[in-house]
């Protein structure tokens, strides 16, 4: 009987299970609610994060916390030099570390 049944197993095409990409967000990996987020300038220039309510600054050197969303784009800009255009991609954890800004 366990002959027959590793015979049919053998026979049976398989069911293949496709992974999804990594920049694929899953359904798995989506937070509902908003996770803390702690930045640092560490540029030593004046820098801004982008919300859509507005500007918020970044002291040099000083924490800051925002709520945030795993996989929502923060945008680091500065109102003093243009060139400045950063994009900080929240992931999951990043409510255990501190992000640096640079």
């Amino acid at each position: 009987m366990r002959t027959l049944a590793l015979f049919l197993a053998s026979i049976v095409p398989c069911s293949v299970s496709v992974a999804a990409p990594s920049n694929t967000p899953s359904k798995a990996s989506i937070v509902d609610h908003p996770i803390r987020v702690v930045l640092v300038n560490m540029s030593g220039q004046r820098r801004q994060i982008r919300l859509k309510s507005g500007d918020l600054d970044l002291p040099i050197g000083t924490w800051v916390a925002i709520d945030s969303h795993v996989g929502a784009t923060l945008y680091i800009v500065s109102d003093t030099n243009r060139s400045v255009d950063e994009q900080l991609v929240i992931k999951r954890g990043d409510d255990a570390s501190i992000l640096r800004v640079r």
